[in-house]
């Protein structure tokens, strides 16, 4: 009888356990990890154009930045300058293959015009967006730094061109011929030059304005590009030009800067934040208020891994020289001897610099938004590579600013 009532109720359960199971809870399925998103503010690269050498590479230049990831370029076009005594202006010229300090001519800005449309149009090509940063730099007379050079952007010198006319208008016609109609550009009337925007705030106000008036409705921000320092080029204000200043300043779309503040060893991400607030600084002290919401990009920025006296061709020793004083570095020609990054302190300071960046990009603790970085890949400032022979290229570096670029995240150092 026993046996029969075990048999019963084992049957019984067999018979209701299927709907037993049913009745119960489901347990949640894990989510799935979310996508990786590109980062909100990414540190791309810079193709820079010293001389018609430079143009003519341009494309395969471009394509180079567009293989290591960057969906927006920084062109770094450099026109000469012939200076005075006083660091006035006497004549613009550019670097060909021919000459070393080339007149301007209508075939020269033709040729110019080419050069540029042909670089443009492979960056569009390729997907990216468009930053375009002029430059000058001393081609004869006497030698000064461009950021103490004088002139009005829009005044016609003796042979009958502005600086309007040997850059920016060529620039600004390749970049709208060359875009897409989703195509970005950030257009910077000059880089780390100080003096001519302090002395002539007006002339760059009628530039924000034709720039803006030739965009038509596309997307193209404009905006000035200081030094971190030494941002008013040695020139003093006077109450005219501090209000036609200030009110450039707020009308500009941004604000750019030569970021090369010195950092800590190792470098933290807010040591990044030295640049910004020097910039900030010096305008206040020349009575100038830079607004909170303004954008700021990091026009330029790099360790070099030279010390304090930045003659070009000596390496630092030491980490803590290269630290502090990130624009300092290897301008001469390479030879393993002079390059800083042999030397195991220095590598492991550089690849904590950058990764400190990317960490800076992503947090933004800065008081002031950074909205766009750009590296300076030239000489030894360049971890990718990208100028020249690519001897300072740093394959840990280079997959670093790929993996945050393309997923948000900064990789975390090897244990």
């Amino acid at each position: 009888m026993r046996g029969t009532v075990m048999t019963v109720i084992m049957m019984f359960s067999l018979l209701v356990a299927p709907a037993a199971r049913a009745d119960r809870p489901k347990k949640p399925r894990p989510k799935p990890a979310p996508a990786a998103e590109a980062a909100t503010v990414t540190l791309n690269s810079s193709v820079l154009l010293f001389h018609e050498w430079d143009y003519q590479r341009c494309p395969g230049q471009v394509a180079e930045a567009l293989a290591l990831g960057n969906k927006k370029i920084n062109f770094v076009p450099t026109a000469y300058y012939v200076t005075r005594p006083d660091y006035s202006v006497e004549r613009y010229c550019y670097r060909t293959t021919r000459e070393p300090c080339a007149k301007t001519t209508p075939a020269q800005l033709f040729r110019l015009a080419q050069y540029l449309h042909q670089c443009f149009k492979k960056a569009v090509e390729g997907g990216a967006d468009l930053s375009i940063l002029p430059h000058l730099d001393w081609g004869g007379g006497t030698g000064v730094w461009r950021n103490y050079v004088v002139f009005d952007p829009l005044e016609k010198l003796a042979d009958g061109y502005s600086y309007r006319d040997i850059l920016l208008e060529p620039l600004l016609k390749a970049a709208m011929s060359a875009a897409g109609p989703e195509t970005k550009i950030e257009f910077a009337f000059q880089g780390e030059m100080g003096a001519t925007v302090f002395a002539h705030p007006a002339s760059y106000i009628q530039l924000l304005e034709w720039i803006r008036a030739e965009a038509g409705g596309r997307s193209v921000k404009a905006g000035i590009s200081l030094n971190f320092n030494k941002v008013d080029g040695n020139i003093k204000l006077t109450p005219e030009t501090k209000a036609e200043l200030q009110d450039l300043i707020d009308k500009n779309d941004f604000v750019g800067i030569s970021a090369y503040a010195g950092v800590n060893n190792p470098p933290k991400s807010t040591d990044f934040n030295g640049s910004v607030e020097s910039l900030a600084h010096h305008l206040r002290v020349a009575g100038i208020k830079l607004p909170l919401k303004k954008e700021l990009h990091f026009s330029e920025i790099g360790l070099g891994g030279g010390p304090n006296g930045n003659d070009g061709m000596t390496p630092a020793t030491q980490a803590w020289q290269a630290a502090c004083c990130p624009w300092a570095g290897i301008r001469a020609a390479y030879t393993p001897e002079r390059d800083p990054w042999q030397k195991p302190q220095l590598r492991k300071l550089r690849v904590a610099f950058h990764r400190a960046l990317l960490t800076f990009l992503k947090t933004q603790p800065a008081r002031w938004p950074v909205t766009s970085a750009y590296l300076w890949n030239a000489g030894s400032w360049d971890p990718q590579g990208l100028y020249g022979e690519g001897h300072y290229a740093d394959p840990e570096i280079v997959e670093m600013i790929r993996t945050y670029n393309t997923t948000g995240r900064v990789p975390r150092p090897p244990k």
